[in-house]
């Protein structure tokens, strides 16, 4: 095939990530392909690569974009919707070069590396594309977020957003989707769909180039390779000159830590000019040798997506590497034997220091790395399958099966564009009290999770919700790729807060009034007055004022948890007055729960209890419940070394009944877990913590970590999770999370009650301090019986918590209620 292959880059010389996968992929292609490079330059000097790119592509066209001129586009982009970085990377010139290629040359196929390339194809509809998005760029630029300061922590935040949905977008575009791991496949699946066309295209390494030197190594040398102006390479090298470094100079005096890569930021000639032991070396010509002549590779990463090729080439030359959970993920080796992985500082300097001072733990690490990498990074083995994936991509093209843009996801077959749903497919107006994306806490994983299946199935669905921020409207937006078209309305927080105090005097529950709009009413008015919708599904009593008065169109209350029930529980545990007005808000909404359920068709809920419940009102016409499932595919086990001494606890910190736990577990039940197991420590992950709840920091062994990227590392390298909640209703997604990674989980009885699980096969139950304790303890002490929950829990979640499963039970309500609808006559 003739493949135009765009790339942002001059994929020459292979010395850094993007151009040795790029360089790579265009090599083992031109072996049966004709390559047709176009590629943007911020240098002049990458002309001169030409020459060595000549013998792998018939032709190569380099459009000089100036550095400068990139940043006043992206500066200009921010006051728009455009990502920046797909302004920082657009030319008019290559744009007309593209052009001029895919209407001048017979090109067969189209493939585009990097997502800012994107742009220049996306609506090319009359030849087959593939992309290669290597990392999800989008969560790089979150994590950014994470560690950067004002103002840069708001515009890396605005790009996180824009780029996450021209992301999911681009999906819908291109035929195969490629991704540089399997993790990295994983956490693209969470947010697209179709799913299928995306796929894991692994990197390789240089064998021949990066292996092992026989002359002896330093065992007083540590390094660390990257260029120096990066802004991920330089937050882990200060954070292990700050955090880690110590640990291992008190233990190794006179240790020396090398910094190796091209042009080093001045915080870096700071350290110095103040420490003899630092090495900055600025550009080398050759890392090689200064990874081979050290003892160990470090590379704590503080922002890392995709796979770190440092960290291959250092196992490929036989040189430990120490790293962490951010680190080591896409990386396909065996933790604790192949490479170590640590995420607390302290444990990290540890594995440092056996490295140094143990030269037989040394080798051995060293040589199951080279062989790790020789195993599973060759490029030739891992491109293999390229060539008859793009095969079939043009073989499926060839036959009319093509993919169109349209944020519904339907295809076109030939020249027939199916623009009329089959027989059988619904109109659904969806409404939720919180916009369904991201999929990343409770009140938004239920009802995405349905969204995404009625549109799988072939249903047009419409949905409607609030947005209470700018963040929430622009995160929002990724909904797009999931159903036919949305309404987002945004609210002011404050008029919410009115409205909800306007009705403590009335007999109208408050939070109804915190959940009202009058814009939102009106559009959902004037959609059920130009649409013929077959059903309408609401997700959570308190918008279902919206449409509790519309006949003449079944209807679905889904309640989820009963919120009445919430609030009474709540109501116990505030001090007077709160309790009084946590009641009457309880109180009030069980009457609305109760007068709701009478004007839907059929109502449910998310448990068996909470189903109970709800029939017990002797209200509603007809009820059902279907459970919350986990993605288990995104949440499961990675094979890599826990830490006997760490427990874990996962959720948004700002939420009364998390903290209130945490308050409990701190003062009561940690304190007997330490007598028996003094090493133990407690990691509270989750956003918006309170300030009370960063005052818990301060005890002995409690971090408490604020927002991170991805709670998924935090929770797989701990013994235990706990979640012994004392407020809780329908179902604990944590639970059902760390289940499905295998990771054994302490409960409550309050927090059991949602998760089809049995207490002491699948998971513990206790009831106070000390049963809490002891359970902790049963799995923290005992592996044999860690690894026996573990498995046990995994199982129960893929037999009993799998979405599909649930779904299939939500598709028979809905077959059920349209099959024995029947109009009130009075309407």
């Amino acid at each position: 095939m003739r493949i135009l292959y765009l790339s942002q880059r001059v994929p020459y010389p292979p010395n850094k990530g993007d151009k040795l996968r790029s360089f790579n992929q265009i090599k083992f292609l031109s072996n049966s392909h004709e390559i047709l490079l176009v590629c943007l330059s911020d240098n002049s000097a990458d002309l001169q690569h030409v020459p060595s790119l000549k013998p792998f592509c018939s032709s190569v066209d380099i459009v000089q974009l100036p550095p400068i001129i990139s940043r006043l586009n992206a500066l200009k982009a921010l006051f728009t919707e455009k990502p920046l970085t797909l302004a920082y990377f657009f030319s008019d010139e290559l744009k007309k070069v593209v052009k001029n290629k895919i209407e001048n040359e017979k090109i067969d196929l189209i493939f585009v590396y990097c997502s800012s390339m994107a742009q220049y194809v996306e609506d090319v509809a009359d030849l087959p594309k593939v992309i290669d998005f290597v990392d999800v760029d989008s969560e790089k630029w979150a994590q950014y977020a994470m560690h950067a300061k004002f103002p840069l922590r708001q515009i890396y935040r605005i790009e996180d957003r824009r780029l996450r949905r021209y992301e999911t977008s681009l999906c819908n575009k291109f035929q195969r989707c490629f991704l540089v791991s399997e993790k990295e496949v994983d956490d693209f699946h969470h947010l697209v769909t179709p799913s299928e066309r995306v796929v894991p295209l692994l990197n390789g390494v240089d064998l021949g180039m990066f292996q092992p030197d026989e002359q002896p190594y330093d065992s007083c040398r540590l390094v660390f390779t990257g260029v120096m102006d990066y802004f991920a390479n330089v937050e882990t090298v200060l954070y292990f000159y700050q955090e880690i470094y110590p640990h291992v100079r008190k233990a190794v005096p006179g240790v020396k830590f090398y910094v190796v890569g091209s042009n080093p930021v001045k915080e870096l000639f700071e350290i110095v000019k103040s420490d003899k032991d630092v090495v900055v070396t600025g550009y080398v010509d050759d890392i090689r040798p200064y990874v081979q002549q050290s003892a160990v590779f470090v590379a704590p990463m503080r922002i890392a997506r995709g796979v770190q090729n440092k960290i291959l080439e250092a196992m490929a030359m036989g040189v430990p590497v120490v790293t962490n959970s951010l680190g080591f993920n896409g990386v396909s080796a065996n933790a604790g034997s192949e490479i170590l992985v640590e995420d607390d500082p302290f444990n990290f300097a540890q594995q440092v220091v056996k490295l140094i001072t143990d030269h037989n733990f040394r080798q051995d690490i060293s040589r199951k790395a080279r062989k790790a990498v020789e195993e599973r990074y060759n490029w030739n083995t891992n491109l293999s399958g390229l060539n008859e994936t793009l095969s079939e991509v043009k073989g499926e093209f060839t036959r009319g099966i093509r993919v169109t843009s349209q944020e519904s996801n339907i295809y076109e077959n030939g020249d027939s564009r199916r623009t009329v749903l089959k027989n059988g497919k619904l109109k659904i107006l969806y409404i939720c009290h919180r916009f369904p994306f991201p999929p990343k806490r409770g009140g938004k994983i239920r009802p995405f999770n349905m969204i995404r299946h009625f549109t799988l199935q072939g249903h047009e669905v419409t949905v409607c919700s609030l947005s209470r921020s700018v963040v929430e409207a622009k995160e929002g937006a990724g909904i797009a790729a999931h159903c036919k078209r949305y309404e987002m309305v945004p609210v002011n927080k404050l008029v919410q807060v009115l409205r909800m105090a306007g009705r403590l005097p009335l007999a109208t529950p408050s939070s109804m009034g915190y959940f009202y709009s009058h814009n939102l009413k009106r559009r959902i008015d004037k959609l059920l007055a130009r649409e013929s919708f077959d059903l309408i599904f609401v997700h959570c009593s308190s918008v279902a004022q919206y449409v509790e008065d519309v006949k003449g169109i079944p209807k679905i209350l889904d309640f989820g948890d009963m919120d009445s029930q919430k609030w009474l529980e709540y109501a116990q545990h505030k001090p007077f007055p709160f309790s009084l007005g946590y009641w009457l808000e309880g109180t009030k909404l069980e009457a609305a729960e109760k007068t709701l359920a009478r004007k839907f068709d059929i109502c449910t809920a998310t448990t068996r209890a909470e189903w109970e419940t709800l029939t017990s009102y002797n209200s509603a016409l007809d009820t059902n419940w279907f459970p919350n499932g986990v993605d288990a595919n995104y949440f499961k086990p990675d094979g890599g070394p826990y830490d006997p001494n760490t427990i874990s606890f996962i959720g948004r910190m700002d939420y009364y009944p998390n903290q209130e736990c945490m308050f409990d577990f701190c003062k009561n039940t940690l304190p007997i877990i330490r007598v028996s197991c003094p090493d133990a420590k407690l990691l509270i992950v989750g956003a918006d913590p309170s300030p009370a709840v960063v005052k818990l920091g301060e005890l002995p062994g409690v971090t408490v970590t604020g927002s991170v990227p991805d709670v998924r590392p935090y929770v797989l390298r701990s013994a235990v999770m706990v979640a012994p909640l004392n407020i809780a209703r329908g179902t604990q997604n944590k639970i059902l999370e760390a289940m499905a990674m295998g990771v054994p989980v302490v409960t409550s009885p309050m927090g059991a009650g949602g998760v089809d699980a049995e207490d002491g096969i699948h998971f513990l139950v206790g009831s106070g301090p000390e049963e809490y304790a002891q359970a902790c303890l049963r799995l923290m002490l005992n592996p044999d019986e860690r690894a026996r929950f573990s498995v046990a829990g995994r199982e129960r979640m893929l037999s009993h918590h799998d979405w599909q499963a649930s779904m299939k039970r939500l598709d028979g309500i809905v077959e059920h209620l349209l099959s024995t609808y029947q109009p009130d006559v009075n309407e």
